[in-house]
C-alpha cells in the first residue's frame, strides 16, 4: 500500500527523467516567483529585466549569436535599419513606466501609515491629557 501511494506521488518528467514530486511545478514557480520578487524589490524591474535577458542569452545563445548580439546592440554595427534600436527603446520606456508604478504605489502605502499612526498617536495623547492639544500647522 505504502508503495502505491509512494508511486501515485511521483510522477516521471519525461523532459529531465528524473522523478519529480506532484505540485513540483508549483512549487519550482513558487519558489521562482519569490526570488523575482526579492530581485525586483532590490533592484527594480529595469534591473531584473536585465538580468533575466542576460541569463536567457548566456543559456541559450551560441557562441556567434552573442558576439552578434554585442555587435549590434552593444557596439552599433551593422545596423541597417532603426527597429532595433526603437525596439530597445520601447521596451526600456515600458519597463522604465513599471517600476515608476511599482514605487508609487508602495509610497502610497507608507504614506498611509504614516498618517494612520499620527493620528493614532494624537488620539492617544489627547486621551492621557486634560487639556487640548495644540497642533502646529
Amino acid at each position: 500500500m505504502a508503495k502505491q501511494q509512494k508511486a501515485a506521488g511521483n510522477k516521471r518528467n519525461p523532459l529531465r527523467g528524473s522523478v519529480v514530486q506532484a505540485g513540483g511545478v508549483a512549487a519550482a514557480f513558487g519558489a521562482f516567483a519569490n526570488v523575482a520578487t526579492a530581485i525586483i524589490d532590490r533592484i527594480g524591474w529595469p534591473g531584473f529585466m536585465f538580468l533575466l535577458g542576460y541569463w536567457f542569452v548566456v543559456k541559450n545563445a551560441s557562441e556567434a549569436q552573442k558576439a552578434e548580439i554585442i555587435d549590434r546592440y552593444f557596439l552599433g554595427k551593422e545596423i541597417g535599419t532603426v527597429y532595433p534600436i526603437i525596439v530597445m527603446i520601447v521596451i526600456f520606456a515600458v519597463v522604465v513606466l513599471g517600476q515608476h508604478y511599482t514605487y508609487r504605489r508602495r509610497l502610497k502605502v507608507k504614506d498611509n501609515e504614516i498618517d494612520r499612526l499620527s493620528e493614532w498617536k494624537s488620539k492617544h495623547q489627547q486621551d492621557r491629557i486634560p487639556g487640548p492639544l495644540h497642533h502646529s500647522e
